[in-house]
């Protein structure tokens, strides 16, 4: 929605219609595991998620959540 500074791992999976806002960072952590992301998924502005994380369908992640 607001691409300005977002970083997605190449293999992050992420599921239909997801919402994530400006200075997002998905991806791994140390080098081990990454997130898997459900359908309809919100994550707010400047929210990391990292590392072997299941976000389930329907979830909200608040901005600057870690």
């Amino acid at each position: 929605m607001h691409p300005n500074g977002i970083v997605i791992h190449p293999d992050v999976e992420i599921g239909i219609n997801c919402t994530i806002f400006q200075q997002v960072t998905i991806g791994t952590r140390n080098g081990r595991g990454l997130p898997v992301i459900g359908n309809y998924v919100l994550i707010g502005a400047g929210a990391k998620v990292l590392g072997s994380v299941r976000i389930g369908n329907y979830a909200a992640i608040g901005a600057n959540s870690v």
